[in-house]
């Protein structure tokens, strides 16, 4: 009668031990939750900083585009045609009846709304110094906010991203 139960178990320890496990289980919820936040945020980050650099692509595909059609143009780079185009100073671009008669004013207006039409808010210049021209393109690389200023390179919040691109001809 003196048999002792080897399998009894101290119920006081098992006891102050309940929900440690659950609570071992949420904190490495809480872990892998801050985690899998992180990776979304790098993740759109990562999204973000791809679409920037589309856009930089076509825009400096763009200056090449003029680049190439200002290299095949002699005699108007010779005649200083291509020394100040500006889609304001190019009033045939407007005019469907009477368009553009001049190789350089129909390259610069295909040029242009080709910008428009493939940049966010995309636009350019072409200017012309002692035989060396500049081909600035401009585009609104945060499309949150609105910017206008054409400075290049931009020098405050307010101004389009932009690409330079000389062409000595």
């Amino acid at each position: 009668m003196g048999r002792q139960n080897k399998f009894l178990v101290n119920t006081s320890l098992s006891l102050a031990q309940d929900g440690f496990t659950l609570l071992e289980v949420m904190i490495a919820l809480l872990i892998f939750s801050i985690g899998l936040l992180g990776l979304a945020g790098m993740q759109i980050h990562g999204m973000q900083n791809t679409q920037k650099a589309l856009v930089r692509s076509i825009a400096i595909q763009q200056a090449y585009d003029m680049s190439e059609r200002i290299r095949a143009n002699r005699a108007g780079i010779m005649a200083g045609d291509y020394d100040n185009l500006n889609i304001s100073d190019i009033t045939c671009a407007q005019d469907k009846e009477n368009p553009c008669s001049t190789i350089p004013h129909r390259d610069f207006e295909d040029w242009y709304n080709s910008n428009a039409s493939t940049l966010p808010s995309g636009e350019g210049t072409v200017r012309g110094e002692n035989g060396v021209i500049t081909v600035t393109v401009h585009w609104n690389e945060d499309r949150d906010k609105e910017v206008t200023g054409t400075n290049c390179p931009p020098e405050s919040n307010t101004d389009m991203a932009c690409y330079q691109l000389t062409v000595i001809p």
